[in-house]
């Protein structure tokens, strides 16, 4: 049998009290006359051997209480393990990660485990813990006590066999030292079952935080289903474990400023639609209102604004003033050339070349328009009253139409 406090087995000294108590009893007989002393001497010494017989009964009742109440704040135990009286060494693993953001009976699975780490260990019990993120080698908890008040959720997820090897490289190597490797998390598995590889050196303890959600709704995923000149339909893809829901909010935002709602009932999968203007650029988040898993309830995206179709006009001596109307500022980046006045260096950068009335095509003009229909580039020719139908044949040759 061991003893968690065996410090207060010092206080069995007291069970000298009662023995004092007996020995020293201050009460005094008092004197009774009898009118007839006839049975006076048998009743004396019947009431002598019953009197000292009760008194012993009241002194061991009296140390056999106080004993067992000395040993009950002693709390005795019975060792499970015959290597208990050997060295002892600990090496904790405590899962950071997201997933143990849900919500158990105190709190999140984290905190919870944090708690139960600071409130059973002994506070100068020498140990090593390490997380997803962090290690401390051989210290305390009572060292340890502020870091892991202020452990964060980390993204970042070591495979359990990663863990099981690190935790025995913290091991020291030390002999005759039982060494207890304990592993707390929610051991989220998606495949394969949870094994770990037997090593008789190592006593390995596994804590499973048990977590109260019913139901758990993530965004699974975001897509562009339909888009127009004026608007664009973001479709959004929504996946529940557990229970049905009803009423699930979605919201999207553009920063910080709220675009719109929704509101779903979802079972195992559920969709919904929204429509925004496809004029702007947008710093998109969707978010869902759920009470279980956080990390998974916001959904960040990006939408760019559209970049202006570049337009470039080569124009004989007529005026443009009629494409400047058609291709206009919201929409395009337009530009215009005389013939003799033409940067052949921006025809690859284009996507629309308009031939505005020209005469005739020059052999350069011929060269550079091939190259640039080759490249994917769109070509719109105004013919002149008064056009060279040989020059205007060879490009059309050139370009194959």
């Amino acid at each position: 049998m061991q003893f968690k406090h065996p410090e207060l087995l010092y206080a069995l000294f007291l069970l000298v009290i009662p023995i004092l108590i007996h020995l020293f009893q201050l009460r005094r007989f008092q004197k009774v006359k009898f009118t007839n002393v006839k049975f006076l001497k048998a009743v004396k010494l019947q009431t002598r051997k019953s009197s000292q017989l009760k008194k012993w009964l009241t002194l061991l009742t009296r140390m056999l209480l106080l004993a067992c109440v000395i040993i009950a704040f002693a709390q005795p135990f019975i060792p499970n393990t015959k290597d208990f009286n050997e060295a002892q060494e600990t090496v904790i693993y405590l899962d950071n990660s997201y997933s143990m953001q849900a919500v158990g009976k105190n709190g999140t699975l984290l905190n919870e485990a944090i708690q139960d780490i600071i409130n059973t260990l002994p506070e100068d019990e020498q140990l090593s813990l390490f997380t997803n993120t962090q290690t401390f080698r051989n210290t305390t908890v009572k060292a340890l006590k502020n870091d892991l008040i202020q452990l964060e959720h980390s993204p970042t997820q070591l495979n359990y066999d990663a863990v099981y090897l690190k935790g025995k490289q913290l091991f020291s190597g030390a002999g005759a030292t039982t060494n207890n490797l304990v592993l707390v998390s929610d051991f989220q598995q998606n495949n394969e079952a949870l094994t770990f590889e037997a090593d008789s050196t190592v006593n390995l303890k596994l804590v499973q935080p048990k977590s109260t959600l019913i139901a758990n709704v993530s965004i699974d995923s975001v897509y562009v289903a339909n888009s127009t000149a004026e608007s664009l339909d973001l479709n959004v893809k929504l996946s529940n474990q557990g229970e049905a829901l009803e009423n699930v909010t979605v919201s999207l935002f553009n920063n910080e400023a709220l675009l719109a709602k929704s509101a779903l009932d979802i079972e195992t999968d559920a969709e919904t639609t929204f429509s925004i203007p496809n004029d702007i650029a947008i710093n998109g988040k969707l978010t869902v209102e759920d009470s279980g898993l956080q990390y998974d309830n916001t959904f960040y995206f990006n939408i760019n604004s559209k970049p202006k179709i570049r337009v470039l006009a080569v124009n004989a001596e007529t005026e443009d003033d009629f494409l400047k109307r058609i291709y206009t500022d919201d929409e395009f980046e337009y530009i215009s050339y005389k013939i003799n006045a033409l940067n052949f260096n921006l025809i690859p950068d284009q996507n629309l070349i308009i031939l505005n009335e020209l005469e005739t095509i020059s052999e350069a003009l011929k060269t550079a328009l091939n190259a640039f229909k080759n490249d994917g580039g769109n070509i719109l020719i105004i013919p002149s009253n008064n056009i060279d139908l040989n020059s205007y044949n060879q490009l059309f040759k050139y370009l194959n139409i």
